[in-house]
């Protein structure tokens, strides 16, 4: 349609598309989905930049560095801002069968003063409790994994650093139980 809107007699310009309408879907089941629109679970300050879930937990990361976790009941719930902005982020599970973490990188590059890694948790009490991993890498963090890379049970931190080396942290608790 606008491509030729303004070449044309207004006499000639049809409003809408008549090759396009749709069809109401006859069956109950999509794929296992529902077959209805959905419904709006909450709306972010900024552009949604990134979508992180484990287990239960659901982060989600706008490009205005605000966090927030997500939950079907309550919806959308801010757990941190973070003005330099999030570059990267994984749920990591320290600890056998305990509630994981949310591990943040900022965009920022690292120094004495300003970290740029975080780690946020709940306590069982529900307390928001955020830490900063010092961690041994190069300027700044561009891609952050979580995963049980050395088969012990208990999950490491992949890190790719602005340098381009591929980090490996193994987790402590694994070195406890040897």
């Amino acid at each position: 349609g606008d491509s030729f809107i303004y070449n044309q007699k207004p006499q000639t310009i049809i409003y809408g598309d008549p090759t396009f309408s749709l069809s109401q879907n006859k069956r109950e089941q999509v794929e296992n989905f529902s077959n209805d629109i959905g419904f709006s679970l909450g709306k972010p300050k900024g552009q949604i930049s990134k979508i992180v879930a484990e287990q239960n937990q659901i982060a989600i990361s706008d490009n205005k560095g605000t966090i927030y976790n997500l939950d079907q009941q309550s919806g959308l719930n801010i757990l941190a801002s973070l003005p330099l902005g999030i570059k990267t982020m994984t749920w990591w599970s320290g600890e056998k069968n305990s509630t994981p973490s949310l591990v943040v990188a900022t965009n920022e590059r690292c120094s004495q003063k300003i970290g740029c890694l975080f780690k946020y948790e709940f306590t069982n009490t529900g307390k928001l409790i955020r830490s900063e991993l010092k961690l041994n890498y190069e300027d700044r963090i561009n891609k952050l994994i979580s995963h049980d890379l050395t088969q012990d049970g208990y999950e490491d931190l992949l890190v790719l650093d602005s340098q381009e080396n591929l980090l490996l942290f193994v987790n402590e608790n694994s070195r406890q139980g040897r």
